[in-house]
């Protein structure tokens, strides 16, 4: 069976303008592919909105998504990471998130997938008006309860129709290093490959590489992307003094995806294709259909 993963990037608001205006070329291209194949999937995936303060374009960016879940409405709806930027007090983004997080669930329901992003923890926010930058840094229980209640953890996973979807927390770019928590989540997906009894599989980070002119993947990328190449190839894998053998296994990651870097990027470079998307543009012109 040949499988069509169609990712409909929602990279800007296409601001007083409909859907139904502007995209109507790109809803019949869908449509078309969707038809010559014998199965497909859609899902949106859109990273890096990066709302100031006032984050007055959200309703906008909400009335994009409410179109398009409108025209698919049996598709995913995934948000990257990064919905904060540098210039938020504790509280301030606490209660960003909070909005932001309660209005998205009310419109998509729980076809709604967040992923963490660097700036989502507020770590070169402040705690308040007088502190220091880099002050703000809100605490990993407090983010999953405004952002992963329903899982209970920053990483996670969940399927959409015939594609099983691996959620991962990144961390932040100042720290690259593999820590426990990083390698923690290494031996999840690992125990969770070995076990896997779904044949499309795509992974998802904020960070795969940390800027545009790193061509390399971070550490915890590059683990992740060694792990998911010894799944496809049926190879055996061990982290932690731990053996996982997927050479009896099903499935085949399909691709990775990601956001961080504000670029529209397909990096073939491993066996998985790595697809990266831009942020969310000033001018509101999208770049990548």
């Amino acid at each position: 069976m040949n499988i069509g993963v169609f990712i409909l990037l929602l990279i800007s608001v296409i601001s007083c303008s409909s859907i139904y205006d502007v995209d109507k070329s790109i809803i019949r291209e869908v449509e078309e592919t969707m038809q010559e194949i014998e199965h497909n999937e859609i899902c949106f995936f859109f990273t890096d909105p990066h709302f100031d303060s006032s984050h007055s374009n959200f309703y906008d960016y909400l009335q994009v998504l409410k179109e398009h879940k409108y025209l698919f409405p049996e598709a995913s709806c995934i948000c990257g990471g990064d919905w904060l930027i540098n210039n938020d007090t504790n509280e301030e983004a606490i209660n960003k998130l909070y909005e932001i997080n309660q209005n998205l669930y009310n419109l998509l329901g729980c076809d709604y997938y967040p992923v963490l992003g660097n700036h989502d923890t507020n770590y070169q926010g402040r705690f308040n008006v007088g502190s220091e930058i880099n002050s703000g840094f809100i605490t990993n229980d407090e983010i999953v309860s405004l952002l992963f209640d329903r899982f209970n953890s920053t990483y996670y996973t969940f399927k959409n129709q015939s594609i099983r979807y691996f959620v991962l927390d990144t961390g932040i770019d100042w720290e690259p290093q593999l820590h426990p928590f990083r390698l923690g989540q290494i031996e999840w997906l690992a125990k969770k490959l070995s076990i896997n009894e779904d044949d499309y599989i795509v992974v998802i980070m904020h960070i795969y590489k940390n800027d545009a002119d790193n061509t390399n993947p971070e550490p915890f990328a590059a683990e992740i992307m060694q792990l998911s190449e010894s799944f496809n190839k049926r190879e055996c894998a061990s982290y932690n003094g731990i053996n996982y053998d997927f050479s009896s296994v099903k499935g085949k990651v399909l691709c990775f995806l990601c956001g961080h870097t504000h670029l529209d990027f397909i990096d073939e470079t491993h066996s998985i294709p790595v697809i990266g998307t831009t942020h969310f543009k000033e001018n509101n012109v999208p770049t990548f259909d």
